[in-house]
């Protein structure tokens, strides 16, 4: 069997989904016990690879050449590095596919091997994190770490998955005399279901998005967290229907603060706009944003947002915003009853205010008032 055949049959099945799907009938090289072959590929992105201590080349990346044993790899890009073991095994292929993200807890994939077996046909399932269920055609194996010499030769499909993790699907077939190992490490989705809005009524241009989860392995290592969340809402899952977004900082249930990229901060710059996102890293335990948490925000608001004046609209049923602070000035547009707009200046017998669409205008004191 051509390796750089199945490499590329391998490569064809990536580009189908995120899952992995690997056909293992044709891991096993004919007429080439040799040596061993191996394969790895990044769903997301070139990596540089290096084995045993040599950098080698990028993903994806394929070689036929290889000893039998155990070998070290490193993959790595700018900002992440993924290190590993690969057990390789004369005659057979073995594959790693890997998505790496922020930090391992936010990096996904597999490595996958045969070795040979007295059995007709085995299967061994690991995982990190451990305790995940494994299905094999939709028939519940156990948790892992799981060791069956019942799984059939033949086709089958495999899902890993475990609560707050994104479930990993392989497609396999098992080979009779060898045992198909697997090696999975899942994604912690980083975001709950029921996420919610929080509201802070010392500054209300503060727009505090409720993050708060049960899963410790989140709330224990905050920073991490809070890249694992831009990370994501910039890489959704494809069946997450996430749209892209970004915070301005993120505040912890201990009072922290970071930036989008888990830096601690202690005033994330100069935020000196309306609107401004913020991510709450909280316990669900808590039930809301802590006092350490509040206290950040009030000392933030001290230190990096100066104070920002409103106008609202009173005394009619609507008012004209005129080009200038004058009467016979052109009107622009008309606004309603209770509207509140942003003060620029004062004018005169006027107020210049910011409209929605981020253009100012005039309005007469008669029908505003400061608030």
């Amino acid at each position: 069997m051509d390796f750089k055949k199945i490499f590329l049959l391998i490569i064809a099945s990536f580009a189908v989904s995120l899952a992995s799907y690997f056909a293992f009938n044709k891991f096993i090289l004919k007429g080439g016990a040799g040596s061993a072959a191996l394969a790895i590929n990044s769903p997301s992105g070139s990596l540089t690879v290096t084995v045993d201590g040599e950098v080698s080349g990028k993903t994806p990346f394929y070689s036929d050449t290889m000893n039998e044993g155990e070998s070290s790899i490193v993959l790595g890009n700018d900002t992440s590095t993924y290190r590993g073991k690969v057990s390789l095994t004369n005659g057979t292929l073995t594959v790693v596919n890997y998505s790496l993200g922020p930090s391992e807890d936010f990096s996904e994939g597999e490595t996958i091997w045969l070795e040979k077996s007295k059995d007709a046909a085995s299967l061994v399932v690991i995982s990190d994190p451990d305790e995940a269920e494994v299905r094999l055609d939709d028939t519940l194996l156990g948790n892992t770490p799981i060791s069956s010499k019942k799984v059939s030769a033949g086709d089958h499909t495999l899902k890993i998955s475990k609560s707050g993790y994104r479930p990993r699907l392989i497609k396999i077939q098992n080979q009779p005399g060898y045992s198909l190992n697997i090696k999975a490490r899942l994604f912690l989705v980083p975001i709950s279901a029921g996420s919610g809005k929080l509201e802070f009524a010392d500054d209300p241009r503060f727009k505090i998005t409720n993050f708060s989860t049960v899963n410790a392995a989140l709330y224990a290592d905050t920073s991490s967290w809070a890249k694992g969340i831009s990370f994501y809402l910039l890489n959704p899952d494809s069946d997450s229907g996430t749209a892209a977004a970004s915070y301005d900082l993120f505040l912890d249930y201990r009072g922290q603060l970071f930036d989008k990229d888990g830096i601690k901060t202690t005033t994330a710059g100069a935020l000196d706009k309306e609107g401004i996102k913020v991510g709450y890293l909280g316990k669900t335990a808590d039930g809301g944003i802590t006092d350490d948490a509040k206290l950040a925000l009030t000392n933030l608001v001290g230190k990096a947002l100066p104070k920002v004046d409103k106008v609202q609209v009173v005394g009619n049923a609507w008012a004209n915003v005129r080009s200038g602070p004058s009467t016979g000035a052109a009107v622009v547009t008309k606004v309603n009853e209770g509207d509140k707009f942003t003060l620029v200046a004062e004018e005169g017998s006027f107020y210049k205010i910011t409209l929605s669409d981020g253009k100012t205008g005039y309005i007469s004191k008669t029908y505003a008032r400061k608030l």
